[in-house]
């Protein structure tokens, strides 16, 4: 496909050099546009990891689910038909704004896990997981604002 997604950010940065070398631009056009540098150039060295960051994060949240399930019988339907969700996703070409929404759709349901699990040995357990999800999901994120060598690999689902 022509232009291709980079050859489109890199006429958005073109655009917006040539409007920041205007001298009569306003400082606040010139901190707009710093911004939109920024933001444009985070997209550029996230955009094309970003859809199987969130396909694997759906799959270790699913099975982190699938796990604490017995757990969670208010949330049994849920979790299973986003784990349905999921596989089906797998089957398919799949695009990036439907990945987004299944993978947001898990971490709501972790959220409501983390307020559900039993106040016991078991639910603190499973929270101390969930806590552990976050984390590694938030050092690997493709979209945040580090560069590419900072970011650390989430972890492969266990076979």
């Amino acid at each position: 496909m022509h232009p291709t997604p980079d050859d489109q950010l890199q006429a958005i940065l073109r655009s917006i050099e040539q409007v920041a070398a205007d001298p009569s631009l306003a400082p606040a056009s010139r901190v707009a546009l710093d911004d939109a540098r920024r933001l444009v150039r985070r997209l550029e060295r996230s955009w094309d990891r970003r859809l199987p960051f969130l396909l694997l994060d759906s799959q270790l949240a699913v099975e982190l689910l699938n796990g604490l399930s017995p757990l969670l019988p208010r949330l049994s339907n849920q979790i299973e038909t986003a784990a349905a969700d999921l596989a089906t996703l797998f089957g398919h070409s799949v695009d990036e704004p439907t990945a987004h929404q299944l993978n947001k759709n898990l971490q709501d349901l972790l959220a409501q896990a983390v307020h559900l699990l039993p106040d016991d040995a078991e639910g603190d357990a499973g929270r101390s997981r969930i806590a552990e999800h976050a984390r590694s999901r938030l050092a690997a994120d493709p979209t945040l604002n580090r560069t590419p060598t900072d970011r650390l690999p989430l972890q492969e689902p266990n076979p």
